[in-house]
């Protein structure tokens, strides 16, 4: 498992890019905009989903899906897979809308990229903008996911509310 610190390292270089850009801008802008009062700060959380939502991303796009009480994934597709970290993302999305699934159906997004440095297609996912761990474990195979994701849902919503779950009234909507 060579790949994994390599994996750690572009998103530690990518975390550190964004703490200098957001650095700057606090130095240049602390006098104005921190003296915002919490009531103006109100209705600035993310809309809610009205379906799951798949794109081309890196790790760092889907840690920022997840802030606010979010479920989101990222598949790092090594070519040659048995399946293209698109399809796989897709599948992923709808399966977790699907009460065949789960019952706590909900909308996540996942992200992709594909590389031919990856040597097998690998998965990570994030709740709340903080990496998810089960027994020890933060990378699982898109497999892996689709065979937990009963598990998975069980523990967001023991950590997070279930907000985000698909009232059993409504269909859900799935992406093709």
């Amino acid at each position: 498992m060579r790949w994994i610190p390599y994996l750690y390292l572009q998103r530690f270089i990518h975390t550190m890019k964004i703490n200098a850009l957001f650095l700057s801008a606090f130095v240049i802008l602390s006098h104005a905009s921190f003296a915002q009062s919490d009531e103006s700060m109100k209705g600035t959380t993310k809309a809610a989903m009205n379906a799951p939502a798949v794109k081309a991303g890196s790790v760092i796009d889907a840690e920022n899906a997840s802030e606010n009480g979010r479920l989101a994934i990222h598949i790092y597709g090594a070519k040659g897979s048995k399946m293209s970290a698109e399809q796989y993302a897709k599948t992923l999305a709808n399966a977790f809308a699907d009460r065949k699934y789960t019952d706590k159906p909900m909308y996540i997004t996942v992200t992709h990229e594909e590389n031919d440095k990856f040597p097998r297609t690998a998965a990570v996912i994030f709740m709340n903008g903080n990496d998810y761990f089960k027994n020890g474990t933060g990378t699982f195979t898109p497999e892996q996911i689709g065979g937990a994701i009963q598990i998975i849902t069980s523990d967001f919503v023991a950590k997070h509310g279930s907000a985000l779950i698909i009232p059993e009234n409504v269909q859900p909507n799935f992406i093709n």
